[in-house]
């Protein structure tokens, strides 16, 4: 039985954060040749303090919609220069639960093998609602891969 190798997808929720850095960097390095890499953004539309504190705009630097965006691409091209690179916008002050609910969905769309987190309080996944993350590890479609310490800058 000779045929092709059946192609995986490692999704990567990104936003800049040095945790999210680690898991994209993470999946990069363990993605074989015929692995797609995902990293996939969802933005709090107008959320400026959001952008500087995931280092996606300068400080003082107004909110600009591309110019996260771009920050964001370079970001992950630096990290893992074969990944995929994709966004969606919420509203400016969308909860967790509403942001992981997106990338869920994209996850699901994507047919992702391995979802690469990059979570503090991954170890509280059952009870912890304060992030993100566990409600994305908490569906069964997919295998879950945590970072939970950043790398060295």
């Amino acid at each position: 039985m000779g045929g092709r190798a059946m192609s995986r997808t490692y999704f990567v929720p990104f936003d800049g954060s040095p945790l999210s850095r680690t898991a994209l960097r993470r999946a990069g390095e363990l993605a074989a040749d015929e692995t797609a890499v995902l990293a996939f953004i969802v933005v709090p539309h107008g959320n400026t303090s959001w952008a500087r504190e995931r280092d996606l705009l300068e400080p003082g630097e107004q909110y600009d919609a591309d110019a996260i965006i771009e920050a964001a691409e370079t970001a992950v091209s630096s990290i893992a220069p074969k990944a995929t690179f994709e966004h969606a916008f919420v509203g400016k002050r969308s909860v967790s639960g509403r942001i992981a609910g997106v990338i869920r969905r994209r996850a699901a769309e994507a047919d992702a093998d391995i979802v690469f987190l990059g979570s503090e309080n991954a170890g509280h996944i059952v009870t912890s609602v304060a992030d993100v993350a566990p409600s994305v590890a908490a569906t069964g479609s997919y295998d879950v891969y945590i970072a939970r310490r950043s790398d060295p800058a």
